[in-house]
């Protein structure tokens, strides 16, 4: 689950280009942390996903969940 969430901010990131650096001085996370979280190589604390989506202005929710289907 957790590379799920990495992946997961790691899209949120790239929608915005925003880079790995950039995100890094946003949210005063290092770039290796930032990394191994989109990685899956790091725990994702409640505490540093409210602080990566407040940068990237998306609901948390977003890097837990995957979108509903739409109607078919």
């Amino acid at each position: 689950m957790q590379g799920n969430v990495g992946s997961k901010i790691r899209d949120a990131r790239k929608q915005q280009n925003i880079t790995l650096r950039d995100l890094s001085e946003r949210s005063g996370l290092s770039v290796s942390q930032l990394s191994k979280l989109e990685n899956g190589k790091a725990r994702l604390t409640v505490d540093i996903a409210l602080m990566i989506a407040g940068v990237l202005h998306v609901p948390v929710a977003s890097f837990l969940f995957s979108p509903k289907p739409g109607p078919q």
